[in-house]
This record gives structure tokens, C-alpha cells and sequence, in this order.
């Protein structure tokens, strides 16, 4: 079973549990939006990126559209080597548990949440990477140029998944150098 059809099932088997459908109650809703709200607060990209959009769900609706993300995040996170960062640091068989294990509607916005803030990780880290040169190294000067989080959410709401995610590592010719050397390394 792919990854894909296996979020997809997993998922699928969880709304179907808890009973999220096409008109879910309001109560489910406000419980979902409240879920949401509070494990967003903590960081204010996040916070942000669902306030403006209304505390919608990004990962975990219904349909090919969030099925597809949460496939092409989970495959980036499953492929984080290639770019030669920790894969400890991204563990995507914790987002598949945590979704799969969801019991209530409030499970299930703790679980966008997470998703959320596992792609952000990956998005800055594999944009920038995960070191501030200034923080090694005093005289480092460099200055990294970070994305705002809630653009590189928002981002998503109108690509295609696997094609904006793979558009996220630098695409200048230093990168290309290092992954070059990265691989002659690796062989």
C-alpha cells in the first residue's frame, strides 16, 4: 500500500469514527476550531496562518486535495535525507499515529496542528537550514532570509502539494554544489 492510500485510509477511518462528514455539527466544529486555536497559539506563524483562514482545516478535511498534502508531506519527511538533514528530527510515522489514534473532533485539530508544524519545520529547515550561522559562530555575518510561515501555509491552499513541497530547497547553484558534493561523499 502506498503512502498515500495508507493516509488516506487512516484518515478516512478516523472521520468515519468520529463522525465528521459533509455537515458536521456545530459542535463538532467549534470543538475542531478550538483545538486549533489553543495548540496553534503557541506559535504565532501558526496562530496567524488559521486565524485568516478561519480556523479551516488545511490537512485533515475531506477529499483529494487534503489527502494529497498529507501524502506529499508524510513522502518529504519519509525522504529528508536526500537533503541531508537528521531524520530523527521529522518523524512522520508520529503524525500517521497521531492522526490514526484521533478519538474526538478535538483530536483531530490537535492533529492539523502537528501536521502544521511538522511541515513548517521541514519548509524552514530545508529553505534555510536548521542552523543560524550567527549562533555557531559570532563572525558569521550571514544573514538568512526566512520565510513567514503562515506564506509558506498559505501556499499550499492553492499548489499542488507534491509540486510546491518540492519546490521548497534553495535552487541556487551554491545548493547544487552541495548536494552534488553530498552525494560524491555519500558514493
Amino acid at each position: 500500500m502506498t503512502i498515500s492510500a495508507r493516509f488516506a485510509a487512516i484518515f478516512t477511518a478516523a472521520a468515519l469514527t468520529l463522525g465528521v462528514g459533509v455537515g458536521p455539527a456545530n459542535a463538532q466544529v467549534t470543538a475542531f476550531k478550538q483545538a486549533i486555536a489553543e495548540s496553534a497559539s503557541v506559535n504565532d506563524e501558526l496562530s496567524e496562518f488559521y486565524r485568516t483562514n478561519n480556523y479551516a482545516p488545511l490537512w485533515t478535511g475531506e477529499g483529494d486535495v487534503f489527502a494529497a498534502r498529507r501524502a506529499a508531506l508524510i513522502e518529504a519527511l519519509n525522504n529528508i535525507d536526500f537533503h541531508g538533514l537528521p531524520s530523527g528530527r521529522y518523524d512522520a510515522e508520529a503524525l500517521i499515529q497521531t492522526l490514526s489514534s484521533a478519538r474526538s473532533v478535538r483530536d483531530l485539530g490537535l492533529a492539523e496542528v502537528a501536521l502544521s508544524k511538522a511541515f513548517l519545520k521541514y519548509a524552514h529547515d530545508v529553505q534555510t537550514g536548521m542552523l543560524v550561522p550567527s549562533r555557531i559562530d559570532p563572525g558569521i555575518v550571514r544573514e538568512i532570509k526566512r520565510r513567514k510561515g503562515s506564506d509558506l501555509l498559505g501556499g499550499l491552499l492553492s499548489s499542488q502539494p507534491r509540486a510546491y513541497i518540492a519546490a521548497l530547497p534553495p535552487t541556487t547553484r551554491e545548493y547544487r554544489l552541495l548536494m552534488k558534493e553530498k552525494l560524491r561523499f555519500q558514493r
